[in-house]
Order: C-alpha cells, then sequence, then structure tokens
C-alpha cells in the first residue's frame, strides 16, 4: 500500500483479520489543508480504488475500509471516511471545515 504518496499522504496502516479490514491513518493537516470537502471525498475515492485493486489482486474480495486520524492510540480514533454499501463517505470529521491550516 502506498506511503505518503498520492492521492493521500498515508503514514500508518492498520490491518484487521477478523473481518479483513484496512484502517489507513493520516495527518490531519495532510487530509484537509487545500481541499474542499469534494476534493477530500474524491481523493478518498480514488485511494480506496487504488486498495480495492491491490487487494483483488491479493485475493481479498470483500474488506472493511475507515480512513482515520492518525493519533498515538491504536483504538479510539476518528474516522475522516468509512465504507458503506460499497462506496466511500466522509464521516462529519472528514466534512468539517479546514483550520489551521
Amino acid at each position: 500500500m502506498p506511503i505518503r504518496k498520492g492521492p493521500l499522504l498515508i503514514d500508518q496502516y492498520i490491518l484487521l483479520q477478523h473481518p479483513d479490514g484496512l484502517i489507513p491513518r493520516l495527518r490531519p493537516r495532510n487530509f484537509f489543508c487545500g481541499r474542499s470537502v469534494a476534493q477530500r471525498l474524491a481523493a478518498v475515492q480514488a485511494f480506496y480504488d487504488q486498495v480495492r485493486k491491490r487487494l483483488r489482486i491479493a485475493g481479498v474480495k470483500k474488506f472493511s475500509f475507515q480512513l482515520g486520524k492518525l493519533t498515538p492510540k491504536v483504538s479510539g480514533f476518528p474516522n475522516y471516511a468509512v465504507l458503506r454499501g460499497g462506496r466511500v463517505a466522509l464521516t462529519r470529521a472528514g466534512s468539517a471545515p479546514s483550520s489551521g491550516c
């Protein structure tokens, strides 16, 4: 999986085994700064499409996906986007206005 490459500058991946799942995490500034809500959603969708293609090649057909905020904790962090019905959707945190950029 790409790390610190477009369309999202991912810093860390958390892999779940049961059920198969992937939680890429990134710094807030790498998600919010310079991007509108529509641009964030497009970047998440493009990233998810890359991930889905790589996982299918590896034989993984079904998996969960959450895009999370990079924090010192490995649980209890805010998600910026989730997979719903086969499509990515921004959460309330992911749709928030950018600040402090």
